[in-house]
């Protein structure tokens, strides 16, 4: 894969992003609409995660009596969770200058 990006040869597969946002703040969309906010710790090949200081949401949407899809969104903090990479649709890295 080739990089087209201003960091040149730091990433030249995916997992080297994944690599490069170590200890920093990532973003992590799971499937059942799940979403994880916290500092990744360590990782596998298999997108298995260790995160800590990790902030939960979970969007509960269940269908209203008049036919209308309504939204609920739960919180939760936790010190530090083990993510298993079949669940995870998406990782984003902190926001670089």
């Amino acid at each position: 894969m080739e990089s087209t990006n201003s960091m040149g040869s730091m990433i030249d597969e995916p997992l080297d992003l994944v690599k490069l946002s170590l200890d920093e703040k990532v973003f992590v969309k799971l499937r059942g609409n799940r979403e994880l906010t916290g500092r990744l710790h360590a990782y596998d090949q298999h997108l298995n995660m260790v995160l800590q200081d990790v902030e939960e949401k979970i969007t509960i949407i269940s269908d209203d009596v008049k036919d209308q899809e309504s939204f609920q969104t739960m919180t939760r903090n936790m010190k530090m969770v083990f993510v298993r990479g079949d669940g995870v649709i998406l990782v984003s890295p902190p926001k670089r200058n």
